[in-house]
């Protein structure tokens, strides 16, 4: 049981991680000039 509830909270990380990987492209293709600067801001955070 630990380690589906494990691997669960791995897959729902990762899936969160590309959305915030996405939303941080998506906006940086409105705006390039801060793309770089957003997704450094994400992973220091």
């Amino acid at each position: 049981m630990k380690k589906t509830r494990f691997f669960g909270r791995s897959i729902a990380r990762r899936w969160v991680l590309e959305k915030k990987l996405a939303a941080a492209q998506e906006e940086g293709e409105k705006e390039e000039r801060w793309n770089r600067l957003g997704l450094q801001n994400e992973f220091l955070l």
